[in-house]
């Protein structure tokens, strides 16, 4: 069914449904926990600002960020129980196009690769945009909205990218266990 290309790419496609099962409730627990994280850090920074700096719009922003990422976290939790079901679930989840990409030989650590470039940048924006907030704060009196605003928006960015980036690790765990598993499998002669 597969090409031996696609399943060195993915061994998830023909992996077990013991490996897709326990990739679903890794993935379930840590989105819990990233978003029960990315709560506290929210309504954290909103009494940092609004205590230090007697802004009590921070409260709002909290709120907001508080109901988005529950929003996502359901959201998620949905897709993985949806797609992390069975083996059979998850080969129907593949679109056509994915199952193509994946019959190349330039896709093995294309992701990482990307990932850590992408890393790298939301690393150097997040600093960045932190250091220059600072700066326009401790300039005098300027509306200490908008430094804030660019350092929630460096933040966001950062902590996206580490939600994804810890999907693609827990994923790529999968796999390895999924090829140990075949590779331990007795041989029908």
């Amino acid at each position: 069914m597969f090409t031996p290309t696609q399943l060195h790419n993915d061994p998830l496609l023909e992996g077990g449904d013991e490996i897709i099962a326990d990739l679903g409730r890794s993935l379930r627990w840590a989105s819990l926990g990233y978003g029960f994280v990315g709560i506290v850090a929210a309504w954290f920074v909103a009494a940092t600002v609004g205590l230090g700096l007697d802004i009590s719009v921070s409260y709002a922003w909290a709120a907001a960020i508080t109901i988005v990422l529950i929003a996502v976290v359901v959201w998620y939790l949905t897709m993985v129980e949806r797609v992390y079901a069975s083996t059979e679930a998850y080969v129907r989840s593949k679109t056509p196009r994915a199952l193509a990409t994946l019959d190349r030989d330039a896709v093995v650590g294309l992701h990482g690769e990307i990932g850590k470039w992408v890393g790298v940048a939301i690393g150097g924006l997040v600093a960045v945009t932190f250091v220059a907030a600072l700066v326009v704060s401790a300039s005098g009196a300027v509306n200490l909205g908008w430094p804030w605003f660019f350092v929630g928006v460096a933040l966001a960015l950062a902590y996206t990218f580490g939600y994804a980036t810890l999907h693609v690790h827990l994923t790529e765990k999968a796999r390895d266990a999924a090829v140990m598993t075949a590779d331990q499998a007795p041989v029908d002669e």
